[in-house]
């Protein structure tokens, strides 16, 4: 264990630097080889729709390209954060937990107010009794739909995990460029700031214990092939 835990420190030091030092100097050869393009605006549309998030490093949320700045409730983040990392949903125990309330009836009210809360930072229009486009109520709770959903960080950065450790044997180099591109969304710590404390320390030790698994087998395949760029 303390080996495995010092070989991910070192992926983490030395590959993390060369990857970005390699992606900034091939983004400025890009920009100086090709002439600037204009982005199509159905594409710029499509790229900012739906509710977007970010929960590594500093938290964010954006609707439709829209940053959500105005939370009534500072816990209603809390929702939101515990919603992404439950694709299936949550219960009012579950959101309970994750606003650190106690069980029972005013741990269950807390949940409903920050809910009405989120749902009305997310969709200031949203009138009594109208069905949230991102925030429905399931049979037993509440789940982010997934036809509302844009970028979600923290599940695009799992996605890529499982891709790749499905072909670490059979495929290498595809599964390096999964880890790749699912280390891509790792920008720091989940939910780092201390509005989170608490509640999100389990996700954030496993997430961080999968991203530096993912280094040192990223180290270790360049390692192997004799890589040193």
């Amino acid at each position: 264990a303390e080996a495995r835990s010092t070989l991910a420190a070192a992926a983490l030091a030395d590959y993390g630097f060369l990857r970005r030092r390699d992606a900034a100097l091939e983004a400025e050869l890009a920009a100086l080889a090709a002439p600037p393009t204009a982005v199509p605006p159905a594409t710029a549309a499509a790229a900012g729709a739906g509710l977007e998030l970010r929960l590594f490093g500093g938290f964010e949320a954006r609707v439709d390209g829209r940053l959500v700045d105005q939370w009534t409730r500072k816990r209603a983040k809390r929702v939101l954060a515990a919603l992404a990392l439950a694709p299936q949903g949550l219960d009012g125990p579950g959101l309970a937990i994750a606003l650190d309330e106690p069980p029972g009836e005013a741990g269950l009210q807390a949940v409903r107010l920050a809910v009405l809360a989120l749902r009305r930072a997310l969709e200031p229009a949203l009138g009594k009794g109208d069905v949230s486009r991102f925030l429905p109520s399931t049979a037993d709770g509440w789940a982010l739909a997934p036809e509302a959903l844009g970028l979600v960080d923290v599940r695009a950065f799992e996605a890529g995990l499982r891709a790749a450790r499905a072909v670490e044997a059979a495929e290498p180099l595809q599964a390096a460029e999964a880890y790749e591109a699912a280390l891509a969304h790792h920008r720091g710590n989940l939910l780092e700031e201390p509005l989170f404390d608490g509640g999100f320390d389990v996700d954030r030790r496993r997430l961080q214990r999968a991203a530096l698994d993912a280094l040192a087998w990223l180290h270790g395949f360049h390692r192997d092939r004799g890589d040193r760029t």
